[in-house]
């Protein structure tokens, strides 16, 4: 039996691009929303790119750099990776 891959669309529509990012509505619009390039989907939609929506959440994670401690249960920031 084959599976199905679940293919995510490049453009999220406006309705749609909140939850995508784990915000309310009003969280989006004031914060988020002005940071994005919209793209149109059609005449009326207004849409936005997903990519351009992950790097958002990547940069205002409240966890980015932190690893769970597995003795303590807490939270530790992480070692940063020497290049």
């Amino acid at each position: 039996m084959k599976r199905k891959r679940l293919q995510l669309p490049r453009l999220l529509r406006l309705r749609d691009a909140p939850d995508y990012c784990g915000t309310d509505r009003n969280r989006f619009n004031s914060e988020v929303r002005p940071l994005m390039t919209r793209c149109a989907s059609d005449s009326r939609a207004m849409a936005f790119d997903r990519l351009e929506l992950d790097a958002w959440v990547d940069q205002n994670n409240p966890m980015n750099g932190y690893r769970i401690d597995k003795k303590t249960g807490g939270y530790r920031q992480a070692a940063l990776p020497y290049y």
